[in-house]
């Protein structure tokens, strides 16, 4: 339902979205409601903020994209989210992810001096995983050492979410896989059933067994 509804609401007009999002003191994305913010928004040509955002994103060839909007040819860009560092209602620290900046935004930003910036641990996250990759781990462990409590308890928030974010696009991947070994079980075809399952990785397996386990529990229910 809220999905639905977010769909409706993203239609309406500048004007029925602003008052939607004044009443709800939240945007259309979940974000909390700017209200200067949104009114320059409302007077900025959406044209021109989907360049700002392409241009940001991929620099001056960002232009290139916006033209077919320059035609009346339908578009909408969709930017990574930026971490930013927030507590929770104990006080602990945790990460806040949101959009980045719109071009209204920024203007203002730069107009009283305010700045998003995202947390600072997020460059030692990436450039410990980029050593991880690389098989560097004594490296990577090293960076985590660095670290101080406040800033190791928002890497793990980092880890955590790349960890689910896996998780979920490995599962999407192996229903398929499971669904087909179904059939093939069902057909008396366990060894050919067995061979689609050979390549798969540890973690992979893994997830394709809870796949199989949720399968059983919903027949059983």
């Amino acid at each position: 339902m809220d999905i639905i509804q977010r769909f409706f609401e993203s239609k309406s007009s500048p004007v029925a979205s602003f008052a939607l999002g004044l009443l709800k003191g939240k945007t259309t994305m979940g974000e909390e409601f700017n209200l200067p913010v949104e009114i320059t928004d409302r007077f900025i040509p959406m044209l021109m903020q989907d360049a700002y955002d392409l241009i940001r994103e991929k620099g001056p060839a960002g232009i290139m994209w916006e033209l077919p909007g320059m035609f009346g040819v339908g578009s909408q860009t969709y930017t990574d989210l930026i971490p930013l560092e927030s507590k929770t209602a104990t006080g602990k620290p945790t990460i806040k992810w949101r959009q980045h900046p719109g071009l209204g935004e920024t203007l203002l930003n730069k107009l009283t001096g305010t700045k998003v910036e995202p947390v600072g641990v997020k460059t030692k996250y990436d450039e410990a995983q980029q050593l991880l990759k690389q098989g560097k781990k004594d490296e990577a462990n090293a960076i985590v050492n660095s670290l101080s409590e406040t800033d190791y308890a928002l890497y793990k928030k980092f880890k955590e979410r790349d960890t689910r974010i896996r998780h979920d696009e490995m599962k999407a991947k192996l229903i398929p896989l499971y669904n087909k070994n179904k059939k093939l079980l069902g057909e008396g075809k366990g060894l050919e059933a067995k061979m689609n399952i050979s390549g798969l990785t540890d973690e992979e397996y893994k997830i394709y067994k809870a796949i199989k386990e949720e399968d059983y529990r919903t027949i059983q229910e």
